[in-house]
């Protein structure tokens, strides 16, 4: 399933300005999702689950449009759409 990929999720990807589904779950990323993906207009699909992130989860942008799914087994990650505060 996972790619074993580890680090952060290099917030250059918003630069893909055509990417339609981002699915980056169940490796070894970690650290904070970078704000710059809500930036991502045509993003419709995005899994970034089981995986070491944490933070807040950015809000606006593209991501109105996904539920807490799209974030579930990141102990560390916070915000409005998982219902968790930071």
């Amino acid at each position: 399933m996972g790619n074993k990929l580890t680090g952060r999720i290099p917030p250059e990807l918003a630069r893909l300005s055509n990417l339609v589904v981002l699915h980056l779950m169940q490796n070894e990323l970690s650290g904070p999702i970078p704000p710059q993906l809500t930036r991502l207009w045509k993003l419709q699909f995005l899994n970034l689950s089981n995986n070491n992130l944490s933070g807040r989860i950015p809000t606006g942008g593209c991501f109105s449009r996904f539920s807490s799914d799209s974030f579930q087994g990141n102990p560390g990650l916070c915000g409005a759409v998982i219902r968790k505060p930071c």
